[in-house]
C-alpha cells in the first residue's frame, strides 16, 4: 500500500470559497464552504489555528477575490502565526513544545536575562492588535490607522520566502515587544555568574 499526500484546493463562486481535499488517488472529499468576506474574522478568532494548510489556501482564495476587505485582519494573523512559527523553530533546541496551541520558548538577552514566553496564537494577534492597530487609530483615526497598520504588518514580514517569514525588522519589532512585556510583567530572570537565578 502506498501512502498518500492530502493535498487542499479551493474553489470560489458567487462570493463563496469550498473547500476540497484530494487523496492523490483520483478521490476528492467537499471539506466546507465559507463566505469570502466572513474569511479574516474567522482566521482572527483562530478557527483554523491549528490547521495551517486550511488557513493559507483561505487566505489565497481570500486574495483573489474582488470581496477581499479588511485585510488588516489577515495581515495581523499571518504576522504572528509566522513569529510563533519562527520563536518554536528558533528554540527547539530548548524547550519549545506546543500543547493544543500554546507554545512556550526560552531566550537569553545580551545582559544576561532569560525569558519565559508563552505565545498562543490568540494572544499573539491580541498583543499586535494592541501595540500596532490601536495606537494608529487613535493618532490618525480608524481609516488612515488601518491603512498604516497594514502596511506596518506588510513590511514585518518577508512575502518573497516560502515559507513565509518574519523581515529582519519584524523580528527585532516582536522580539523588543516581547522583551519589553517580560520584563515589565516580571516574568525573567539575570542569570549571575555563580549559576544563580535571581527573579526580578
Amino acid at each position: 500500500m502506498t501512502p498518500t499526500t492530502r493535498k487542499t484546493y479551493s474553489t470560489t463562486e458567487n462570493g463563496i470559497v469550498t473547500l476540497y481535499d484530494t487523496n492523490g488517488q483520483g478521490d476528492i472529499t467537499r471539506r466546507f464552504s465559507v463566505p469570502v468576506g466572513d474569511i479574516p474574522a474567522r482566521l482572527d478568532k483562530g478557527e483554523w489555528d491549528d490547521d495551517q494548510t486550511t488557513a493559507f489556501c483561505l487566505i489565497e482564495a481570500w486574495m483573489e477575490s474582488p470581496l477581499n476587505v479588511d485585510s488588516r485582519l489577515v495581515h495581523r494573523w499571518l504576522v504572528a502565526s509566522t513569529w510563533i512559527a519562527e520563536r518554536c523553530e528558533a528554540f527547539e533546541a530548548f524547550e519549545c513544545t506546543s500543547d493544543e496551541t500554546h507554545y512556550f520558548s526560552t531566550e537569553d538577552d545580551a545582559d544576561g536575562f532569560h525569558y519565559e514566553v508563552y505565545l498562543t496564537p490568540e494572544s499573539a494577534r491580541r498583543t499586535l492588535a494592541e501595540s500596532v492597530e490601536i495606537p494608529l487609530a487613535a493618532k490618525y483615526g480608524d481609516e488612515e490607522g488601518n491603512r498604516r497598520a497594514i502596511a506596518f504588518y506588510q513590511r514585518m514580514l518577508k512575502f518573497t520566502n516560502s515559507p513565509l517569514s518574519l523581515s529582519d525588522y519584524g523580528l527585532q519589532y516582536l522580539t523588543g515587544l516581547y522583551t519589553a512585556a517580560a520584563r515589565e510583567s516580571g516574568e525573567c530572570w539575570q542569570t549571575l555568574q555563580e549559576g544563580d537565578d535571581v527573579f526580578i
